[in-house]
């Protein structure tokens, strides 16, 4: 004999359910953490349109870049791209790295 609402074979398909249940929850979490990113970069993106000297620019990507990683130092790299049959780059900004 069955209670009042209860099926036959539900308590079979219960733990199913509280599967299905958890990864949605984890999936929904992932895409929270996932545009919260995204909308800091596009914040980051906006203050970056409004800076016109490089060397500033530069910084505050790192700064941006050193923030999200839980970085203490960084450099931006860029090929130098005059000679095409060598392959050098330049240090073109750097954060709290030692001088030669």
């Amino acid at each position: 004999m069955q209670g009042a609402g209860e099926t036959q074979g539900s308590s079979a398909s219960d733990p199913q359910v509280l599967e299905e249940l958890e990864a949605t929850r984890k999936r929904a979490l992932s895409l929270e953490h996932q545009l919260f990113e995204l909308r800091a970069l596009l914040q980051s993106g906006k203050g970056f349109s409004q800076i016109f000297k490089v060397e500033d620019l530069l910084q505050a990507f790192m700064a941006v870049c050193r923030e999200r990683c839980d970085a203490v130092s960084s450099a931006v790299l860029l090929e130098d791209d005059l000679d095409p049959d060598t392959r050098q780059f330049r240090v073109r900004a750097y954060h709290g790295i030692p001088d030669r």
